[in-house]
């Protein structure tokens, strides 16, 4: 069982990094909601995408990435800060939760969630839709830094734990 926690560690931090990066973009949308144009092609590509068919998902998919990309280019800084500040949150909390669950590891194991964050910011801005180019770049160094921050931090305090553990 000592081989599992590792992979439960990291698949915890990856599920909570996942869950907080959905909802702090989704409280981003609900101040600065895309354009109606915008969120029906993006419902449609969702509606298309169970049909099976893969052209017509590759079509609608294809349709959703220029809308989201044309969109993106004038956007409000604001939402797009929402997205950065996101993945850098979701970083930490998500770190910080492989951390807390193995400290003898803890800031391998941020990291560890931190690198899982990368990937997904370099694939989606780099891959699927086009994004203006400071965002992956502040994306990816607040990722690293957040999900280090929180490994330090949690084996700070096993440190801490183990000292004051040792002197009573």
């Amino acid at each position: 069982m000592k081989i599992l926690r590792p992979v439960f560690a990291i698949m915890a931090g990856i599920i909570v990094m996942v869950i907080v990066v959905a909802l702090v973009e989704a409280v981003g949308h609900a101040i600065f909601p895309p354009p109606p144009e915008v969120i029906d092609t993006v419902m449609a590509y969702y509606e298309v995408s169970t049909t099976g068919d893969p052209e017509t998902v590759a079509a609608a998919r294809e349709a959703r990435n220029v809308a989201i990309g044309d969109y993106l280019r004038d956007a409000p800084v604001g939402a797009l800060l929402f997205v950065v500040s996101a993945w850098i949150v979701g970083a930490f909390l998500g770190g910080g939760v492989a951390a807390l669950t193995d400290r003898r590891n803890a800031v391998a194991f941020a990291l560890a969630v931190g690198l899982v964050d990368v990937f997904g910011i370099v694939y989606t801005t780099q891959v699927d839709i086009s994004h203006p180019l400071w965002m992956p770049v502040v994306g990816v160094a607040g990722v690293i830094v957040a999900a280090l921050a929180a490994g330090k931090i949690l084996e700070k305090r096993k440190v801490e734990a183990v000292e004051s553990t040792e002197a009573a």
